[in-house]
């Protein structure tokens, strides 16, 4: 074969192979491309401006901690459930009314999830049996296993703080362990001792971001500092109102306990104070568990169930 033969064969060959491309299809010309690409980047520049489309980085999925874990958590920085009171101690009647008590603890926390600035109160008082003295006169004796003391009003009101407490660690390292109160916790001497600071500031206690105060043990205060016998009390209701005053106004949840029954405790607080805790503490906030048992002579081993 000589070269022009070859030739021939080679163009004939090439010829086959541009007749089997385009039957598998036309390469679009290059301008036609370009188009192609603008109008692509067009609509994507389009819904990127209107925030439809977003950049997004690739990141791990976090590791999650498992109950051993929070569990774990929760006995290290003594965090405290509803589920930890006890009522083996007490009779059905003391048992029933404790329960129900407990009840309207979880409905008063769901409200302060959802944002409703509810209050509660929660008082237990001493019992006093009837007595007959050596002289045949009846006298009232205190009850010392009914004191209103350890029935659990702090217990729930720490429980109520630590549901709403914001806890966060890396799974197995405990140097990230960190915790976000989720509620102001004071007990009323505190409260009433940080009127005495000369740069004291209500914000200080409480504001509008303020998610729950919790006061325990409302009227057991010492005397106030620099504030004469004779005006005590008139100090004290008006201190606890302008706290009270707040939480009514800006809508901010509020937890009381105290050792005085309701009608103590409203004489103690002032009628404007009582006035608003008896608008936001409606029926289903307001417990007395007077003659409920104490719990602590059974944890000092002084008593059995």
């Amino acid at each position: 074969m000589d070269l022009q033969q070859q030739m021939d064969v080679l163009m004939a060959k090439r010829e086959a192979t541009a007749k089997e491309k385009a039957a598998l299809g036309q390469k679009k010309p290059v301008g036609a491309n370009v188009a192609e690409i603008g109008t692509v980047a067009a609509a994507v520049a389009e819904k990127t401006a209107g925030g439809q489309l977003q950049a997004q980085r690739w990141q791990p999925a976090p590791a999650e901690l498992t109950k051993a874990d929070k569990e774990a958590i929760r006995r290290r920085l003594g965090l405290v459930k509803l589920e930890d009171l006890k009522t083996d101690h007490m009779t059905a009647e003391e048992r029933a009314l404790f329960l129900t008590a407990v009840e309207g603890v979880r409905a008063f926390v769901s409200g302060v999830k959802e944002g409703r600035g509810s209050f509660f109160v929660m008082v237990a008082s001493q019992v006093y049996r009837k007595s007959v003295d050596d002289y045949g006169e009846e006298a009232l004796i205190p009850d010392m296993d009914r004191t209103g003391y350890g029935v659990g009003k702090t217990t729930m009101a720490k429980a109520v703080a630590d549901s709403l407490a914001k806890v966060t660690m890396e799974p197995g390292d405990w140097d990230t362990l960190a915790v976000q109160p989720g509620a102001k916790f004071l007990t009323g001497g505190q409260l009433m001792a940080l009127f005495d600071d000369d740069d004291f500031k209500l914000g200080r206690v409480v504001n509008r971001k303020t998610r729950l105060l919790v006061i325990d043990d409302v009227g057991r205060e010492p005397p106030l500092r620099y504030v004469r016998s004779e005006d005590q009390e008139t100090a004290k209701q008006a201190r606890y109102f302008e706290v009270i005053n707040a939480c009514y106004d800006w809508g901010v949840p509020l937890f009381i306990t105290s050792n005085l029954r309701a009608p103590q405790l409203a004489q103690f607080l002032g009628g404007a104070c009582w006035s608003r805790i008896q608008e936001r503490a409606p029926k289903g906030c307001r417990f007395d568990l007077t003659g409920v048992p104490d719990y602590r002579p059974i944890l000092g081993g002084h008593k059995n169930v």
